[in-house]
């Protein structure tokens, strides 16, 4: 039988060839690094709403991309707000017109809708007044019925004018739907309003505000490119520092960055050939690869500077750093790799390229300490004076030293107590509430601030929709338009809702203008001919939002203020109740519930569910696995614990803190894994080399170990904490809150590996019962 060949060996001569070829081997990276950036060009930044659920396999979105092509996007105007004490004074009248005509000679919008332009239909004495409600020869009499009018119509109120009076908004809707614009046309649709109000200086006491959905994904696409020049070089110091701390010379500094930042630029280069966009979450890539990829080179060099202390030559000292640290940095840079591919079984996109492009580049990191190290340790001088972290490492194995004696009598007591922490930790997390924001995952800053003034004053930018289909001229039935105002009164109450409209309003309100202004008789008639009169009356352009041209669709638009996906889904539970008591069925319609506040949200929420079960999935894998490489299911077992009670203490924290799951605080749990699971193997690797090669001591054992591998996992522990801490920085909250959570779930991982993991070993790991455990010595540090 042909035997397989020692993987020592094989390293050992991959090592020699790449130093013989130098020379060749800088060249071939220096063309791989050039390819790189040339694709790495293609990449833009991109934040978008939709990122999230605009996917082919989303069986919701055929619905909604429907109806926002047939009726527009209601909530997705570019709003320019304009609030003064009286906004009935010509000159802000003036100022109105003057923006919106300006506004409507615009292309890249379809309808500009303001007070001074909107038509409508009320009584006026014994008259009724249809068509534009403002008219240039409006006496004060008529301004003031115009006013009253305004003031009670479902149509206009919180969406042109808000309720105490004192706030007006210019609706700018999009040719092309908010929703499904790009960023570009976005773009332009902004800068086109604030050419508009650029042109004109607003009129004394009036304040003016460009806000709206196109607005909001502008400006945050410009804070994630803000965020990068902030969050990369905060990292790269972060890095810089926790590298001068660790080994006391420049050389130390230079020789891990250049290595992690050969794998930062192949795995940029290969994100560009994916043609996405950087969003949220890709943001996060670089500062994740950063933090890292750093780790296997600080464990490669602490060896490396060890060995020549202890009068190694040179080449030889790199030798035998890699033969004893090659597959344990392979082995905890695939676990990190693992937990990030489980991302790939994600359905939206922008979650399944983020972890598939953070697993390749975790993987890459590895490919470059394994050969971009060697090779600038065989070429760059040394200075003849090193202080390696051996200069930081006494008082640093002290205190493991003092741990280690606290926790050797009583094992079984640390191991109760973590089990019972993890135990709660899990019971609390199964009951926690899921529930993802929009606005309040915006930067915080003026557009999160405009925007919750829009929701305030006029109507937000989350919406829900019912869409109705049946046989043409259905929708316009007296029954259906009675549902129709049904459903709406039903949950206009609700106070989450600042706006709820649909044809049905129309009609009430010429019902109510023929019949002498009664508000009484606002509602629908149940006369077809009376119906069909008055839809006669309303200009096509204003029921063009609400039914189609043979009147065999329509929709009711509920806005809503954005309280976060928990409460959008109990308000469409209600809607949905509403509509099923509607009883469209019965009507020959087809009524359902869709809307960005459905579509978006259920998808955002579903992502934390697939991130929850690609944790559990990556942790199964890892295990199986370390199985695999110890060739011990109890070894691999064992570093079960002390890497799930982090993340679960972790998710403890977010439930005393009050906060829902959310994918940031989700994400963590994956994020983390590699981390946790590098001093665990680490640790365990050690212990196995010294059992194989004779020690029967388990506590001698688990000691030296601790002194070993300790100090340098502290170092790639403080560094994986304060890089991903950095996020702290980023102007999205959601950022934040994930840097923080990463910070702590790491350092309570280390935490739990020199405290769990050595109770761990000295309970399960009896050396002298370990006949076959020779061949652990392929993994051992």
């Amino acid at each position: 039988m042909q035997r397989v060949a020692n993987p020592k060996t094989v390293l050992t001569a991959y090592l020699r060839w790449l130093l013989r070829h130098r020379a060749m081997m800088a060249g071939i990276l220096c063309l791989s690094i050039g390819l790189s950036l040339a694709s790495a060009r293609r990449i833009r930044f991109q934040f978008q709403f939709r990122d999230f659920f605009d996917y082919p396999a989303n069986v919701d979105l055929p619905l909604f991309r429907q109806d926002n092509e047939e009726f527009g996007d209601p909530a997705g105007n570019v709003v320019v707000l304009i609030e003064a004490n009286d906004l009935w004074r010509p000159a802000v009248l003036d100022y109105v017109t003057d923006i919106t005509r300006t506004l409507a000679t615009d292309a890249i919008f379809s309808r500009v809708q303001s007070i001074t332009t909107a038509s409508g239909i009320y009584a006026d004495g014994d008259e009724v007044v249809t068509g534009q409600l403002l008219r240039a020869d409006a006496d004060p009499g008529r301004l003031e019925r115009v006013k009253a009018y305004l003031a009670q119509s479902p149509l206009f109120l919180r969406r042109l004018l808000s309720r105490d009076g004192k706030a007006t908004g210019i609706l700018a809707e999009m040719r092309t739907p908010a929703t499904f614009a790009s960023v570009d046309e976005q773009a332009q649709a902004v800068a086109a309003a604030r050419r508009a109000i650029a042109k004109r200086s607003p009129p004394p006491g009036a304040r003016v505000t460009i806000t709206g959905a196109p607005l909001v994904e502008t400006e945050t696409t410009s804070s994630l490119l803000r965020d990068q020049l902030t969050l990369l070089p905060g990292v790269i110091l972060v890095i810089v520092l926790a590298l001068l701390w660790t080994f006391r010379a420049l050389h130390g500094v230079l020789l891990a960055i250049s290595a992690v930042t050969v794998a930062l630029i192949w795995t940029t280069g290969i994100f560009g050939t994916f043609g996405r966009p950087v969003d949220i979450l890709a943001s996060v890539i670089p500062t994740t690869l950063l933090v890292y990829g750093v780790v296997d080179p600080i464990f490669v060099l602490t060896r490396f500077l060890e060995k020549l202390d202890a009068g190694r030559l040179r080449e030889d000292a790199i030798l035998e750093s890699f033969q004893e640290l090659g597959l344990p940095c392979f082995v905890t840079s695939l676990t990190t790799a693992v937990g990030f591919a489980s991302f790939v079984l994600a359905d939206a996109p922008t979650v399944r390229y983020y972890g598939l492009t953070v697993a390749i580049g975790v993987l890459a990191a590895w490919a470059t300490t394994m050969s971009v190290l060697p090779l600038l340790l065989a070429s760059v001088k040394l200075p003849a004076k090193r202080h390696s972290a051996l200069s930081v490492t006494h008082g640093i194995m002290a205190l493991l030293a003092g741990t280690w004696a606290r926790v050797r009598p009583r094992p079984g007591l640390v191991v109760l107590v973590a089990c019972t922490l993890l135990i709660a930790a899990g019971a609390l997390a199964s009951r926690q509430l899921v529930s993802n924001q929009y606005v309040g995952g915006l930067p915080r800053g003026q557009v999160q601030d405009d925007v919750r003034r829009l929701e305030q004053r006029l109507s937000g930018v989350i919406r829900l929709i019912v869409h109705l289909e049946g046989a043409p001229g259905s929708i316009s039935q007296p029954a259906a338009l009675a549902a129709m105002a049904n459903v709406q009164r039903s949950i206009a109450a609700d106070p989450l809702v600042t706006s709820t409209t649909s044809l049905a309003d129309y009609v009430a309100e010429a019902n109510q203008a023929f019949s002498g202004g009664d508000a009484a008789m606002r509602q629908v008639p149940r006369s077809p001919a009376l119906v069909a009169q008055y839809l006669t009356l309303t200009d096509l352009a204003d029921k063009a939002p609400f039914v189609n041209g043979d009147e065999s669709k329509a929709h009711i638009a509920v806005l809503v203020a954005d309280h976060g996906s928990a409460a959008s889904r109990a308000l469409a539970e209600r809607l949905k109740a509403a509509v099923a008591e509607a009883r469209f069925e019965a009507l020959g319609l087809e009524a359902t519930v869709t809307g960005n506040g459905i579509v978006a949200y259920r998808e955002l929420d579903h992502v934390v569910h697939v991130l929850l079960w690609g944790f559990v999935s990556a942790f199964t894998m890892i295990l199986l696995i370390e199985a695999v490489l110890f060739r011990s299911l109890r070894l691999a077992l064992l570093t079960l614990l002390p890497n799930l009670l982090p993340v679960a203490v972790c998710f403890l924290v977010v439930r005393a803190l009050g906060k829902p799951l959310k994918i940031e605080n989700t994400l963590v749990a994956s994020i983390s894994i590699g981390g946790l699971f590098n001093t665990t193997i680490h640790l365990v690797a050690r212990v196995a080399q010294q059992v194989q090669s004779g020690e029967t001591e388990i506590d001698l054992a688990i000691s030296r170990a601790l002194s070993s591998v300790g100090p340098a996992s502290l170092y790639t522990a403080a560094i994986l904490s304060l890089g991903f801490a950095v996020l702290g920085l980023s102007r999205f909250p959601g950022l934040q809150t994930l840097g923080l959570l990463s910070a702590v779930t790491l350092v309570f991982g280390f935490f739990a590996d020199v405290t769990v993991t050595p109770a761990l070993l000295k309970l399960l790991v009896r050396p002298r019962l370990q006949p076959g455990v020779a061949h652990l010595e392929e993994v051992a540090p």
